[in-house]
């Protein structure tokens, strides 16, 4: 079972458009100019595998400039995690996104031993850079399972 996480208030107000359709509009980073998106559903699944063996629970820089565009702007991805104590989790957030307020997503294995698949947007910057961070809460070692999968991206569109 897929779940979305995040902000949809703050989703809403960044991309006022029809999020299933070609174009989104988004709010150009605080300019009045609007700027036309296309949502870019990958053809073939891409699996990142375990990225770092499991264990990063400083925030880790991400390049997924070889899975997506060049231009890309956010990612759509398909996060898979799994431990061996409750409560243990992931996050991701904006390269260089380090405010209070930051959008960050968060996956939680809330039961142990249960696989958990969230399916969550992360704004990448400029050269589609993302980071993310591990934090397994038995504080015993790395994560049981963690994988991550490319399902999309929102790119400018070219008018």
């Amino acid at each position: 079972m897929g779940i979305v996480t995040g902000d949809f208030e703050q989703l809403r107000n960044e991309f006022n458009g029809n999020i299933t359709g070609k174009n989104i509009k988004k709010d150009n980073f605080g300019s009045s100019k609007k700027q036309l998106l296309n949502f870019v559903l990958k053809s073939t699944i891409t699996d990142a595998g375990d990225l770092n063996d499991k264990s990063e629970t400083a925030y880790t820089d991400w390049d997924i400039t070889s899975l997506t565009s060049p231009t890309a702007v956010a990612v759509l991805l398909r996060v898979y995690l799994k431990d061996d104590t409750a409560n243990s989790y992931c996050q991701f957030r904006k390269n260089g996104d380090t405010g209070v307020f930051c959008q960050l997503a968060t996956i939680n294995a809330y039961v142990a031993n249960v696989y958990f698949q969230h399916d969550i947007v992360v704004h990448l910057d400029s050269n589609q850079i993302l980071e993310y961070q591990l934090q397994d809460a038995g504080g015993s070692g790395p994560i049981t399972d963690f994988a991550v999968s490319v399902l999309g991206w929102w790119e400018p569109a070219n008018n």
